[in-house]
């Protein structure tokens, strides 16, 4: 089938809404498009249901494995794809009717390696349109403009959402892009880093083609927070490896912005084992490693690092310090977030009611 796009969907205990994203897909306002649905060894009904729309759609293809995350399952699905296109979609969200047409479109028209749109967040009172990074763009990738958007992936200026890409697969496959299977979280960053190394363009567009539930669920993270801690030194050491020692500090400034939440979190859940947890880090090599480059590029020998780990005597901050200066900020902060969405929802309310 000419311009066959390939959405692939990987699925772990989805039964409650996997049907909603398939039903978006197949009321497409296109049909040149299959689903692979990989069943990441679900332990509710959701292989069941996959089953059932293929048998009904052959559109629709199942492949069943044992649970071994997300960057593997995706990894399958790219190898099993027949389209042209690749995109990827997360079992609880759901397309807008003509996403794909809007996504292929305009791959057509600017014949960029990489099409990015934007998307609805809904919270649990509101839905939101989300802030686009660039607004019907083609961005050649040159020296500079590479630069300026691995730096915009680690500074987390832009979402690295995967599901707002529609990607070339001759890119993929030309480029041996895969996603690492060392890591269990932020994997996405990863994925991007590799796909602007290598792109040639990317057109940004600000069409709304997705809907993105944002589900609350990181006060649940801190029962991984030992895979996840090592997810982020990997994908630091992953930064490097990819885009050379120049890039030492700012990834290290990625690397704690993932983990003061982290620890936020466990906090929060299990305060001794936090407590455990965060001497178990700051006797960590590869973190004293990590934090000595953030040291080295954003403070002086002679400034108190505002972090945890050390300050230029090399002094560790007590759990009681680390917990006044970062685990209460950082609760602060959140409540000043929430607080922050609720008036922008009332504005935008106001505006839609006038």
């Amino acid at each position: 089938m000419k311009n066959l796009i390939s959405i692939i969907i990987p699925v772990y205990n989805a039964e409650k809404y996997i049907s909603s994203c398939i039903d978006s897909i197949l009321n497409q306002t296109i049909d040149n498009f299959e689903i692979i649905l990989i069943n990441d060894g679900s332990t509710d009904n959701s292989l069941s249901i996959l089953n059932d729309y293929k048998n009904k759609d052959i559109r629709v293809v199942v492949i069943d494995k044992v649970n071994e995350g997300v960057s593997i399952a995706r990894n399958v699905g790219i190898k099993h794809s027949k389209g042209k296109y690749i995109t990827f979609i997360d079992s609880d969200d759901f397309l807008e009717p003509n996403a794909l047409e809007t996504m292929l479109n305009l791959m057509i028209q600017f014949n960029s390696d990489i099409v990015r749109t934007n998307y609805n967040r809904i919270d649990t009172h509101a839905t939101y349109i989300a802030k686009t990074y660039k607004n019907n763009e083609l961005l050649v990738l040159n020296r500079n403009n590479r630069k300026i958007l691995y730096d915009d992936i680690i500074n987390q200026k832009i979402g690295c959402y995967l599901w707002l890409l529609l990607i070339k697969k001759d890119l993929l496959i030309k480029n041996n892009i895969t996603f690492n299977e060392l890591l269990f979280v932020h994997q996405d960053i990863d994925y991007y880093i590799n796909l602007v190394k290598h792109a040639k363009s990317i057109y940004f567009s600000d069409a709304i083609t997705y809907n993105y539930y944002n589900n609350l669920g990181g006060s649940k993270n801190y029962k991984y927070f030992d895979r996840n801690v090592k997810a982020f030194i990997d994908l630091y050491k992953s930064i490097i490896s990819k885009l050379g020692s120049s890039y030492k500090g700012i990834s290290s400034s990625l690397f704690i912005s993932l983990l003061l939440p982290a620890l936020h979190y466990l906090y929060l859940g299990d305060k001794d084992k936090a407590k455990i947890k965060y001497n178990e880090i700051i006797n960590n090599k590869d973190i004293q490693n990590i934090f000595k480059e953030y040291n080295k590029k954003y403070f002086s020998k002679k400034i108190l690092i505002i972090y945890p780990g050390y300050i230029s005597i090399k002094k560790k901050y007590s759990f009681a310090t680390f917990k006044l200066l970062f685990i209460n900020s950082y609760s602060l902060y959140i409540k000043v977030r929430n607080i922050r969405d609720k008036l922008k929802d009332l504005k935008d309310r106001k505006k839609r009611h006038n």
